[in-house]
């Protein structure tokens, strides 16, 4: 994923201007995994307005049928260690560097087909804005479930 210059997404209105011409699904995350901004791709792919989504986990947001699997949501059941968004998120956190190019399957629940499990590969890239770190997710679908 190639961000532009920080300097030049100032403010969250020029991310999201970002997000909405860019053609695969966007997220942006703050570090605890919440979605503060998502583009129209993500939200067609999670079958979700961003109503829905902004405030939620990415787990939530995008239908993973493991944030029922503990209590604390997304990110602390026994398969979570396994999912690879979650690690490549964790790594970037932990590194502030860029976690390019993961792929993995995802099993999404869907209102009207139940579960899908689509191969997804994800970009996961810092940014720093007003003094707060975010990561910029990038997700696109390589495979059907």
């Amino acid at each position: 994923m190639n961000l532009p210059p920080a300097d030049k997404l100032d403010t969250m209105e020029t991310i999201q201007t970002f997000f909405d011409e860019t053609p695969q699904g966007m997220f942006l995350l703050d570090r605890r995994g919440r979605v503060h901004l998502s583009n129209s791709s993500i939200e067609q792919k999670a079958e979700r307005s961003k109503g829905e989504m902004h405030g939620q986990s990415y787990g939530e947001a995008l239908g993973c049928i493991h944030i029922l699997d503990h209590r604390d949501g997304c990110g602390y059941g026994s398969i979570c260690g396994d999912c690879f968004l979650h690690k490549g998120i964790k790594q970037t956190l932990k590194t502030q560097q860029p976690t390019l190019e993961i792929e993995g399957i995802l099993a999404l629940g869907r209102k009207d087909r139940g579960v899908i499990r689509p191969t997804l590969k994800a970009d996961v890239v810092p940014l720093t804005h007003q003094k707060r770190l975010y990561l910029v997710v990038s997700i696109v679908e390589t495979s059907e479930g």
